[in-house]
């Protein structure tokens, strides 16, 4: 008895209708960014920018010129942080994908670089959006890590702190004296009191 063939065939895009039209991909790394738009709305549709901000700037430009309302991008490392922010400021919107579910969908052709890939699967809407908190989420989120990482430095030095008042523990009496834990007397700025002698 043959068993049946269970590779999974390769996916015919041609023919699939594009659900998200005005989409574009981007391949982002710590010195470049390449981006990638539909063939019909530039001449040069693939274009590498360098990770400055003036660069980003007009990367934006470039992608409101060619009328794209949404970016897919692969969350990898922080180096997609600031152009998400640009983009979400010009009213396009980021689509945040996870790289390990770009890599399972078959039938990518062998001459596409990855922000044609990313392109070609956003605008058949093939992608899932990574979750991202809001602004005001976000800040919070950062606010009560850097608290977290406070609180962890401070945490040896105020044990050592708890141990030295431990150690070191006296109380003032109403003579103006303080007094150890031990109960001897410690010295004062004051001059010792006279014994009472007459005279």
């Amino acid at each position: 008895m043959t068993r049946p063939n269970r590779t999974p065939k390769k996916l015919q895009m041609d023919g699939l209708p594009a659900i998200h039209p005005n989409a574009a991909g981007m391949d982002i790394g710590a010195d470049e960014i390449v981006v990638a738009v539909p063939p019909d709305r530039d001449p040069e549709p693939v274009r590498a920018f360098r990770t400055f901000t003036p660069d980003l700037q007009t990367l934006v430009a470039w992608l409101v010129a060619c009328r794209i309302d949404t970016v897919a991008l692969e969350s990898t490392g922080v180096y997609w942080i600031p152009i998400y922010e640009l983009l979400e400021q010009h009213g396009i919107i980021p689509y945040l994908v996870n790289a390990r579910h770009v890599k399972t969908v078959p039938g990518r052709k062998s001459d596409w670089n990855d922000a044609q890939w990313l392109q070609k699967l956003h605008a058949l809407g093939l992608l899932q959006a990574s979750f991202r908190p809001d602004d005001a989420i976000a800040s919070l989120r950062t606010l009560v890590r850097y608290r977290a990482e406070l609180i962890q430095h401070r945490a040896p030095e105020g044990v050592n702190s708890f141990e030295t008042d431990r150690q070191v523990q006296f109380r003032y009496e109403p003579g103006g004296h303080g007094v150890a834990d031990t109960g001897q007397a410690w010295p004062t700025d004051e001059p010792a009191s006279r014994g009472r002698c007459g005279g």
